[in-house]
């Protein structure tokens, strides 16, 4: 069953979005968690801050793991 999205797609990126990805990459099961990522998705949420946004395609947010995106989808938008 495909995956539905509560937040538009593409999904850019908010200042606070940025907040909470920068503080979550430092955290210890983040960093387990990404290892589960492909690699150029992790550089991407590596670039996102409160002033740097990017944009996600459906694709790349297909590709994260069902369990990992229950637990990250309700921090966004």
């Amino acid at each position: 069953m495909a995956r539905r999205y509560a937040i538009p797609v593409p999904y850019t990126t908010s200042f606070s979005d940025g907040m909470k990805i920068e503080m979550a990459l430092g955290m210890p099961e983040v960093q387990t968690a990404l290892k589960r990522l492909r690699p150029a998705l992790v550089e991407k949420l590596k670039r996102v801050g409160p002033m740097h946004h990017e944009t996600f395609s459906k694709a790349e947010l297909d590709s994260i793991p069902a369990d990992l995106w229950d637990r990250l989808a309700s921090h966004l938008g």
